[in-house]
């Protein structure tokens, strides 16, 4: 498995509690029109798409591209050795 590119880790936020929730899973409300309006997507540092389409590669996202990219290479290379 390879890491393609460098994405920016986006994810839901709860402006009332500070919960957080992934995109990539169901929605964080249930349907309430007033409790969907407590929800936003924020932008929190790097992430990594992988080979398979898969966002994230069970770790916290970086904090800077350039140590997003770095933590890439590293991870791609240990495939070539």
């Amino acid at each position: 498995m390879k890491i393609t590119e460098v994405t920016e880790a986006r994810f839901w936020f709860n402006k009332a509690t500070g919960a957080t929730a992934s995109l990539y899973g169901s929605t964080p409300w249930s349907g309430d029109a007033r409790e969907k309006s407590e929800w936003e997507i924020r932008v929190g540092g790097w992430t990594w798409r992988l080979d398979n389409g898969t966002v994230g590669c069970g770790r916290r996202p970086a904090a800077t591209r350039d140590e997003a990219e770095a933590f890439m290479r590293e991870f791609n290379s240990r495939g070539a050795r």
